[in-house]
């Protein structure tokens, strides 16, 4: 089994199983699977056996690990298999830089506005930019 065609990393849970069954006993084959993420999830209902499978990673930031098991048409279960991935949603550090870039943006708001803030509270200020006309009438 595979996430996401054997990819590292991704930044969303919802991803793609590519899942393969060789079951050596001639004429029997799988016909069934149940997957489960690990952390204590159950298993899912077992379901018909399909090469491909849109599945939901469990939540959290961390390496994840999906597991497998197969049934064959006499009922045997095989040894779950396990397949693993990294879920990292901001990749690069993007959601503080967008943080900062927030904040810098918010703080030049008063001066533009013909105040100043001070103490994250915001004054009146004597100040004009040359040739703007004042907010108030």
């Amino acid at each position: 089994m595979t996430i996401n065609n054997g990819k590292a990393i991704t930044s969303t849970r919802r991803v793609k199983l590519s899942i393969r069954a060789d079951d050596l006993s001639p004429g029997s084959g799988a016909v069934e699977m149940r997957l489960k993420n690990s952390g204590g999830d159950p298993w899912t209902e077992w379901r018909t056996y399909a090469a491909k499978i849109d599945w939901k990673l469990s939540e959290g930031e961390e390496q994840k690990v999906v597991y497998v098991q197969f049934k064959d048409h006499a009922g045997n279960k095989s040894d779950s298999v396990k397949a693993t991935i990294t879920l990292r949603r901001r990749v690069g550090g993007g959601d503080k830089a967008l943080v900062l870039a927030y904040d810098k943006a918010v703080d030049s708001v008063p001066s533009v506005l013909g105040m100043e803030s001070a103490n994250s509270q915001l004054s009146p200020t004597s100040k004009k930019p040359s040739g703007s006309n004042s907010l108030a009438k």
